[in-house]
Order: structure tokens, then C-alpha cells, then sequence
């Protein structure tokens, strides 16, 4: 935590729920186990007030059995 913290690093959760994102297509905020989930079949979402350089971006994808590509850019 101190090294993060003298580095410069920010660690910040962008949640679902309360706007925000720019959602098009068949995209979706959705409660899914009690937490809120983004749900896309064929779409795009987006948050125009968040720039990342030079960072890790980390999130969990769960599948449909339709054939999926997931990506991020």
C-alpha cells in the first residue's frame, strides 16, 4: 500500500449502477448474485470521464454458450 501510494498508482471501481456509462446497442445494467453486473449481447459501453495511461485494467467475463469475443479498448 505505501509503495502504490508513493508511486502514484490509483486504484478506483467504476460501478454499474448510478450512470455514468454509455451503453448502445443490446447492452444492459443488470443484478446478477447480488451484485450489479453489465450485460452485453451485442453492443458497446463506455465512460467518457475516465482516461488510463499506462495502467492494468481488471475484469471478470462470464459466458454465454453462444460463440462470444470479448475485448477491450
Amino acid at each position: 500500500m505505501l509503495a502504490a501510494g508513493v508511486m502514484g498508482i490509483l486504484l478506483q471501481a467504476l460501478p454499474f449502477a448510478g450512470g455514468g456509462w454509455e451503453l448502445r446497442g443490446d447492452a444492459a445494467v443488470e443484478r446478477v448474485d447480488d451484485r450489479d453486473t453489465l450485460r452485453i449481447d451485442n453492443g458497446w459501453a463506455r465512460r467518457r470521464d475516465v482516461r488510463v495511461q499506462d495502467g492494468t485494467i481488471d475484469f471478470d467475463v462470464q459466458l454465454s454458450r453462444r460463440r462470444s469475443f470479448v475485448y477491450l479498448c
